[in-house]
């Protein structure tokens, strides 16, 4: 977070540092709790907002705009939190494709909504554009054995186990 502040410090106008910055803020805020949620949302939409009002076509902006949409949303499960972002992601995807966060996002917004399916073809798009990414390695087997996909999730399991020796997610 640190760092993200002291880019736009640096440059006031680089839209990515704000993007970044509340990238962090959110995913820190979830992983750890290190603030609060409501500082945490307000944090980032502000620097939301400006990351968008400085470049309207920056599709990191409008991931992490999706992944504060669905951390509101999944605080009451009322609204249509799901469907501001699910636009969001989708706008993302439009103006950059190769972004793997937004389809492991997406996914988990998709897993929210019980559409398994969905999640699942995400998660997949994003193991293949970042095959070393870790976060499909741990959500994908799940979702395959929700599906009843017992060999696949125990593929992939295993997988992570040789690309990732000493992550211990896989082994539990």
């Amino acid at each position: 977070r640190r760092q993200f502040e002291r880019a736009i410090e640096l440059d006031p106008e680089y839209a990515q540092a704000y993007a970044g910055l509340a990238e962090t803020i959110l995913v820190t805020q979830n992983n750890h709790g290190s603030i609060g949620v409501q500082e945490a949302h307000d944090l980032a939409a502000r620097a939301i907002d400006r990351a968008l009002e400085l470049d309207p076509e920056l599709a990191e902006a409008y991931a992490v705009r999706g992944l504060l949409e669905s951390q509101k949303r999944s605080l009451t499960r009322v609204g249509t939190g799901n469907l501001a972002a699910a636009e969001s992601f989708e706008r993302s995807i439009e103006l950059n494709p190769n972004l793997g966060t937004t389809y492991v996002w997406f996914s988990l917004l998709r897993d929210a909504e019980n559409n398994i399916e969905a999640a699942v073809d995400l998660l997949t798009r994003a193991m293949q554009i970042d095959p070393l990414g870790r976060i499909p390695y741990n959500n994908l087997p799940g979702l395959y054995a929700i599906q009843g996909k017992s060999d696949k999730a125990l593929h992939l399991l295993v997988k992570a186990m040789d690309i990732f020796p000493d992550w211990p997610m896989p082994y539990k």
